[in-house]
């Protein structure tokens, strides 16, 4: 039977088998070694500690041959076994791919396989599944993804799971999803995603003005339009921000953003010759209460003094 036929089997016969290796090394470690980890990880008899402490010993030798790593495969893709179990292989295959050159024969196998996790019962495994593929801009899982959101199927994540693997490569089908979600959010956390998604979406400069000028949302809301302006448009962040920084009436998490925006990105020509808001950094400056406000006046002053 070809290597790459090598079905998982959990007897102590498989196991047995798997054992009979003859020992050549193997990335440091024998193939006999190996195959008697594997003995242990795939014996159902043995105590889930031994068998997830053998596994853990394979490390990179889980790619070290083709039936190591059908097995290993197998096992994770097994829904009956114990999920401790699959998890750590699970693990032992991802931490494989950090040497992609030893992992490259492996690479579209293992693709194979975590996309056929992504409707995995076990939610953990599932959300890990697709946090490696979007990472990789699996054209396939994001469709996915933004099919769950848009209603066209059934979610397979959360919302702000969702837009948040989706972020890894935002595109303009994600800006429309992400514009839908933050108009109308299922909750806070997939608003706050959906905002994140859109700080490198163009055409949303305008919505992040009117979150940020927005005094009655929620302060972390207010700093991420702020950073989005600043990317998007920093020259109107820059105008926003001297103003806010002027309103006495604003929050002093919004001011120390706002004078920390102008400090590290403002025009030397037009904060030097700008009179009123360098009066205002100084009264901030010159006050006794040791303030993040404060502190960010000191710096303002420290850099166009």
């Amino acid at each position: 039977m070809p290597a790459n036929k090598v079905k998982y089997k959990s007897s102590n016969f498989a196991a047995r088998k798997v054992a009979t290796k003859s020992s050549t090394v193997v990335a440091g470690r024998t193939v006999t070694s190996v195959a008697k980890l594997l003995s242990t990880v795939l014996d159902t008899s043995a105590r889930l500690k031994d068998r997830t402490q053998a596994l853990s010993q394979i490390g990179n030798n889980v790619v070290g041959d083709r039936q190591t790593f059908n097995q290993v495969a197998a096992l994770l893709k097994d829904k009956t076994a114990d999920s401790v179990l699959r998890s750590n292989a699970l693990s032992q295959l991802q931490a494989a791919t950090f040497d992609p050159s030893a992992f490259a024969p492996y690479r579209a196998a293992y693709i194979a396989v975590l996309r056929g996790l992504r409707n995995d019962p076990d939610m953990e495994i599932r959300q890990r599944a697709f946090g490696f593929l979007a990472r990789e801009h699996d054209t396939d899982t994001q469709a996915i993804l933004l099919a769950g959101l848009d209603g066209s199927k059934d979610a397979l994540l959360p919302p702000e799971k969702a837009l948040q693997l989706l972020s890894y490569d935002p595109h303009a089908g994600a800006y429309e999803v992400a514009r839908k979600i933050e108009s109308a959010p299922p909750n806070e956390l997939a608003r706050r995603e959906a905002l994140r998604i859109l700080a490198a979406d163009g055409k949303s400069v305008n919505l992040f003005e009117r979150v940020l000028r927005d005094k009655k949302e929620a302060t972390d809301i207010r700093q991420i339009a702020a950073g989005a302006l600043n990317h998007l448009e920093p020259q109107r962040m820059q105008k926003i921000a001297r103003e806010m920084a002027l309103d006495d009436s604003e929050s002093d998490e919004i001011r120390t953003v706002s004078l920390t925006a102008l400090e590290h990105f403002g025009n030397p020509g037009v904060v030097t010759a700008d009179a009123a808001l360098r009066d205002a950094v100084q009264k901030i400056a010159s006050g006794e209460t040791n303030t993040g406000l404060r502190a960010a006046a000191v710096k303002f002053k420290n850099r166009y003094d």
